[in-house]
């Protein structure tokens, strides 16, 4: 005898639906999640590719030659202090190295201190650079600014 299911029976097939649609929201949130944590990646990825690539054209112009002849006796030393220090606090591999993207507005002031690739060594050095003094560059970056491109390789 196939009767229609008792009461009983139906409210816990209820309980079971409310459950399983649960499980299936709590799954979807934490998929967003993910997503969303890997999309951050990607930005930050993007972020120091697009800065490199503005370095490498502000270096073909003629004030950005001029900046970076500016820039490097105005940071050399901060710089050679600061790597000190951080191999010192976070020891690598000789050989290791690290590129380093920098944007200074127009009055001077860091705008962006990337480094690729991430490194407890190469994140130590990015953060000592925010403090660093820099010259003002050239009227022309007035608007976004000067991006430059440095090397580093750790002997």
């Amino acid at each position: 005898m196939n009767a229609a299911p008792s009461g009983r029976r139906f409210a816990l097939w209820r309980v079971s639906a409310r459950r399983l649609a649960f499980s299936l929201v709590a799954l979807v949130i934490a998929g967003c999640a993910t997503k969303r944590d890997q999309i951050d990646s990607v930005d930050q990825l993007d972020e120091f590719d697009v800065h490199r690539e503005q370095a490498l054209k502000d270096s073909e112009t003629p004030e950005g030659k001029a900046y970076e002849r500016e820039f490097y006796p105005a940071i050399g030393q901060e710089l050679a202090d600061l790597l000190n220090k951080c191999s010192t606090e976070f020891p690598s591999v000789e050989g290791d190295s690290f590129e380093m993207v920098f944007r200074i507005d127009h009055f001077g002031e860091p705008k962006a201190v990337m480094v690729r690739p991430m490194t407890e060594m190469s994140e130590c050095v990015a953060n000592g650079a925010w403090y660093f003094t820099y010259p003002r560059p050239d009227e022309k970056f007035t608007q976004l600014g000067v991006a430059l491109l440095v090397p580093i390789k750790i002997k």
